[in-house]
C-alpha cells in the first residue's frame, strides 16, 4: 500500500468489506441449494466464491 500510495487503513476496510460480501454470497447461495458450508468441500465452496465474483463484476 505504501508503495501504491493507498491508504492502509482504508485498503484494509474495503477488503474487508469484499471479503465479508462474498463470504455472504457463499452462504446464501449454499442456502438455497439446502446445503451446509460445514458438509461442502473446499471445491465445491470456491465455485460459489468465483460466482460471488463474476456477480461484482455485473454492477
Amino acid at each position: 500500500a505504501r508503495f501504491l500510495e493507498v491508504e492502509q487503513e482504508l485498503a484494509l476496510k474495503d477488503a474487508v468489506k469484499k471479503f465479508i460480501r462474498r463470504f455472504n454470497y457463499v452462504e446464501v447461495e449454499a442456502t438455497k441449494s439446502d446445503r451446509n458450508l460445514q458438509d461442502m468441500n473446499l471445491q465445491e465452496m470456491d465455485v460459489l466464491w468465483e460466482k460471488s465474483k463474476d456477480q461484482e463484476k455485473k454492477f
